[in-house]
């Protein structure tokens, strides 16, 4: 395991004085055995359906999970595509907006909320076709969608409270300005924001505010109650409940931050760039969103690489198989119930002849183990079916 450190010195502001002190580096705790490769995107900024690398994307803006095995994304500075990719990597363009949208939200397989053109609105699919409505105009930041509860929470950034506009209006969390970046919902219904100190907090609903992981200024360590780019990072619940899986983007990093309030890296080395390989030194440039697939591997949109990255998870290692022997002084018979065999035994196995009879019964099942009881023997047998 590789370990990084930065160094970081603070200033601090005391009764009309400014004092400095330099603090020891912090490390970057990695989760051992993760892997990076490219899982689709050619890497250049042009939107081209297909499979894999054979797909093209512009800079994807924000991704949700859609069902088990497929992901919704939208992208495109101008046009707002909404495209969905499947666990194959299959890329395919749904839906043309016409306006660049910053986030989406997924209430089912067939609803998605989009933020954008200063307005929320909700995609309805119907078929294989796609309709937009508008569900509210104004200034909004950052979007989650609550499938429990079915409320859309949204980061009014004008009053800067945050509300739900699904199913109804609703004022909920002090007046703190949402910052544009993060939003997530727990697996318990807890709201995971981020104020305007750049204090992550925990809202459960209907009106209890909890700190939850962060620092009150950007920056990069792993620990309890670590620093975080807090105003430029985007979250995905992991399906144990544990805590999130997020979009580290000014720090090009995927961090695990944990229900305890423990910060971890997952990927990501601290430099931009567009490296695969282990996870400690694979690189990404400013990933934008993440989310965690059925089977615990993460795809990230790693932004301005206009490629999708899968991030796998490590196996189990299989145990070696049994070879062990274990021998019997007899032979096991699977043949025709009620025919009479005979059984032969030899000294000798490589013997062509020398075979000698020990004894013949009807088969009463099978299969059928048949025991040399005769103390301290050691010979080879062979069941041979009568005619």
């Amino acid at each position: 395991m590789k370990t990084f450190a930065l160094i970081a010195t603070i200033q601090i502001a005391w009764c009309g004085f400014a004092l400095s002190e330099v603090i020891d580096p912090p490390q970057k705790t990695f989760v051992p055995d993760w892997r990076v490769e490219v899982f689709a995107g050619d890497g250049t900024k042009t939107t081209k359906d297909g499979v894999g690398v054979l797909a093209s994307f512009d800079e994807i803006s924000s991704m949700a999970k859609l069902s088990v095995d497929t992901m919704a994304l939208v992208e495109g500075e101008r046009f707002g595509y909404l495209r969905i990719v499947n666990t194959n990597a299959e890329v395919k363009t749904v839906f043309t907006n016409g306006f660049w949208v910053s986030e989406i939200a997924v209430a089912d397989e067939n609803t998605v909320y989009l933020n954008g053109n200063s307005a929320i609105h909700k995609l309805a699919r119907n078929g294989n076709t796609w309709s937009r409505s508008v569900v509210k105009s104004g200034s909004f930041g950052a979007i989650a969608f609550n499938r429990s509860s079915g409320h859309l929470w949204v980061a009014d950034t004008a009053t800067g409270d945050l509300c739900s506009l699904v199913p109804t209006p609703n004022s909920a969390v002090n007046r703190y300005r949402m910052f544009q970046g993060i939003l997530s919902i727990w697996t318990d219904g807890t709201v995971v924001y981020v104020n305007e100190r750049a204090e992550i907090r925990r809202f459960i609903p209907p009106s209890t505010v909890l700190p939850f992981v962060g620092s009150r200024v950007d920056g990069y360590a792993d620990g309890f109650d670590s620093v975080i780019g807090a105003s430029s990072i985007r979250m995905f619940p992991l399906k144990d409940g544990s805590g999130f899986v997020a979009a580290d983007r000014g720090n090009h990093a995927i961090r695990l931050l944990r229900r305890d309030r423990r910060v971890t890296t997952l990927a990501g080395s601290g430099d931009s760039g567009i490296v695969d390989g282990p996870s400690d030194e694979a690189r990404f440039n400013f990933p934008d969103d993440a989310i965690e697939l059925a089977n615990g591997d993460i795809i990230v949109s790693d932004s301005f690489n206009y490629r999708l990255r899968r991030i796998f998870k490590p196996t189990k290692p299989i145990p070696p198989p049994d070879l062990s022997i274990r021998s019997y002084p007899g032979v096991t018979i699977k043949g025709v119930i009620g025919r009479t065999y005979r059984i032969e035994a030899t000294t000798d196995v490589d013997q062509q002849t020398g075979w000698t009879e020990v004894t013949r019964f009807a088969l009463p099942k099978t299969p059928h183990t048949w025991f040399d009881e005769t103390p301290g023997i050691k010979r080879f047998y062979r069941a041979v079916m009568l005619e």
